[in-house]
């Protein structure tokens, strides 16, 4: 049960990295 819940934050972080790299990247082409 608490090696199922790491690996959901480890799945959470890496979606929120991913977006947040994306958004990095977005912001960068509009300045």
């Amino acid at each position: 049960m608490f090696e199922h819940k790491m690996n959901a934050d480890n799945t959470l972080v890496k979606v929120f990295k991913d977006m947040l790299f994306q958004e990095m990247a977005f912001l960068s082409q509009v300045m």
